[in-house]
């Protein structure tokens, strides 16, 4: 019986991670979603919603903390690091462009959905001198 309890506690304690940076896994569901850190506090959305800007271009909206929400504009079709056309983000009720070092990728891009990650330096619209880094950026749209 000590043998299983000490096994129980080693199991519990080797399960358990603090690790804030590990880049979290999507839910495994049908719903959309959009996640993301600034500046290493995480972001989640309460809504996500999209519309065709144009024939073969996706523009979805993730609202968070009322008014703040993240924009990405995607194409339609295939995957890899181009796919993504551009994101701003709108944080502190500030407006925010990519910068440097910005990296994309679409992982998954079918009838049914479209699911990416993102990540970078965003610049304020009016002042790239203002900027934010944005890191664990991961979204699901459901076509």
């Amino acid at each position: 019986m000590k043998k299983l309890f000490a096994l129980a506690i080693v199991c519990t304690l080797l399960g358990c991670s603090n690790d804030d940076n590990v880049t979290p896994t999507p839910p495994n569901t049908t719903i959309a979603f959009m996640d993301y850190r600034v500046d290493n506090t995480n972001k989640s959305t309460t809504s996500v919603s999209y519309i065709y800007s144009s024939a073969n271009t996706l523009k979805a909206t993730g609202t968070h903390d009322g008014a703040n929400n993240c924009v990405i504009f995607v194409n339609d079709s295939g995957t890899g690091s181009n796919i993504i056309q551009t994101i701003e983000i709108k944080h502190q009720a500030l407006n925010y462009l990519p910068g440097t070092n910005f990296t994309t990728n679409i992982s998954v891009n079918d009838a049914e959905r479209i699911e990416g990650t993102f990540s970078g330096v965003f610049r304020k619209d009016s002042d790239p001198n203002i900027q934010i880094s944005i890191t664990n950026g991961f979204f699901r749209i459901m076509k």
